[in-house]
C-alpha cells in the first residue's frame, strides 16, 4: 500500500463518520477534535479543488475551539484534558501549516499559524517505536480488542513501511483516519525473529498480518521471575496471584500432559499449542504449595473486559494455598 492509497484511505474512513448536519466528523454521538484535524490533513493532501474547500472549512470551524488547548470532544468546550492529546493535534495542525500554509487564504493562514504556535507549547519528547514486522506488532502495545490487538498510530506506520496493513488496522476505520499525519521515513528501529519477546510487560506474540496470538505475563521481571508481596492474601479469589493470558482463538489450545485439563500440578508439563506453534512451559516455585488453575478470563489490558459475560482470553493461574512472605516463582519457556 503507497502513499496516495493511504491517503484516499483515510477519506473514505472520515467519510463514513461525516455528518451533513454539523459538518464534522461524528463517533459514538459526540465530535473529537484530534481525528477531525486528521481529516482535514487527509482531505489537503488529496489535493483537489473540492476536497481543499471542504478542509478549508471544516479547519476554520475547529481553530475556534482552541482555549489554553482543544477539547478531547467538542461538548467539552473550553476545557482541555491530557497532554498526549494536546500533542497529538500540534502534530497535525504542524503538518497541515508546514505542507499546505502556500494555498491557504492569508486570514486562515494567519490564524493556523497561531495556533500552531500556541500549540506548540505541548510538545511532548517521545523514544522511536520499536516494530516486530514478522508479527505485524510494536513493542510496548499490550491492549487487546477481543481476540486481536489493539491497533494504534504505529501500527498504520509499520502497514505503511511494509506495504501492508494488519488485517484488525483494516477493519478499524475510526483509526484509519490517522492515516492522513503518515508521511514517507525511514524505519530503523526494527526487530527480526519470527517471535516478539516483548519485556515491557512482558508478553510473547507470534502470527502475521491476519491473526496474531499472544502470551501476556504480567508481573514477571525480564528474567521471567515474579516476586510475591510480603503478606499472603487471605481472601480465596486474591489467592491467583500469578496469572498468564493467552489469546483466545480456535488456533489455540492449551495441554496438561498431553491432555485438555483445567488444573495441573507445579510438576506436570503445560503446553500451549498454536497453528505452527507449541510453546512449553515449566513452574518452578519458590517455598511453598501451589496449584494451577486453566480458564476463560480477561487480561487486563482487554479493551472489552468490562463486556458482561464475554471472555477473551485463557487464564493459566497459579493459586497459593501457602507459601513464604518472601517467596518467588519462576517461569521457563520453549518454543517449537
Amino acid at each position: 500500500m503507497n502513499q496516495r492509497e493511504l491517503i484516499q484511505l483515510a477519506v473514505k474512513s472520515g467519510e463514513s463518520f461525516y455528518h451533513p448536519e454539523s459538518r464534522f466528523l461524528h463517533h459514538k454521538e459526540r465530535i473529537p477534535l484530534y481525528q477531525n484535524f486528521c481529516y482535514v490533513l487527509a482531505l489537503l493532501r488529496m489535493k483537489q479543488g473540492e476536497t481543499v474547500e471542504l478542509a478549508s472549512d471544516l479547519l476554520e470551524r475547529l481553530l475556534a475551539f482552541q482555549a489554553e488547548g482543544f477539547p478531547i470532544y467538542l461538548d467539552q468546550f473550553p476545557k482541555c484534558y491530557s497532554s498526549e492529546h494536546q500533542h497529538k493535534i500540534f502534530l497535525t495542525l504542524d503538518a497541515i501549516y508546514k505542507h499546505f500554509h502556500s494555498i491557504m487564504k492569508p486570514e486562515l493562514k494567519e490564524k493556523v499559524e497561531r495556533a500552531v504556535a500556541k500549540q506548540s507549547g505541548f510538545q511532548v519528547d517521545s523514544l522511536a517505536p520499536i516494530f516486530h514486522p514478522k508479527t505485524f506488532r510494536v513493542v510496548g502495545e499490550h491492549c487487546r480488542r477481543g481476540s486481536d490487538p489493539k491497533g494504534t498510530f504505529e501500527d498504520l506506520v509499520l502497514g505503511c513501511y511494509l506495504g501492508k496493513l494488519s488485517r484488525w488496522v483494516k477493519e478499524d476505520p475510526w483509526l484509519l483516519v490517522e492515516a492522513a499525519r503518515i508521511f514517507p521515513q525511514e524505519q530503523e528501529n526494527l526487530i527480526e525473529g519470527d517471535i516478539l519477546i516483548d519485556p515491557t510487560g512482558y508478553e510473547i506474540s507470534w502470527g502475521d498480518s491476519e491473526q496474531n496470538h499472544s502470551l501476556l505475563l504480567p508481573g514477571f521481571d525480564e528474567n521471567l521471575c515474579f516476586t510475591y508481596s510480603e503478606e499472603v492474601p487471605e481472601g480465596k479469589s486474591d489467592r491467583m496471584e500469578v496469572n498468564l493470558y493467552l489469546n483466545y482463538h480456535p488456533d489455540n489450545s492449551i495441554l496438561v500432559n498431553g491432555k485438555k485439563a483445567t488444573t495441573f500440578q507445579m510438576s506436570d508439563c503445560v503446553e500451549i499449542h498454536s497453528k505452527n506453534r507449541k510453546i512449553k512451559l515449566e513452574f518452578a516455585p519458590g517455598e511453598g504449595r501451589f496449584f494451577g488453575h486453566i480458564s476463560r478470563y480477561n487480561r487486563p489490558t482487554q479493551e472489552r473486559r468490562k463486556e458482561m459475560f464475554e471472555s477473551y482470553d485463557w487464564r493459566i493461574a497459579v493459586r497459593t494455598i501457602s507459601r513464604s512472605k518472601n517467596c518467588s516463582l519462576s517461569v521457563r519457556y520453549s518454543t517449537s
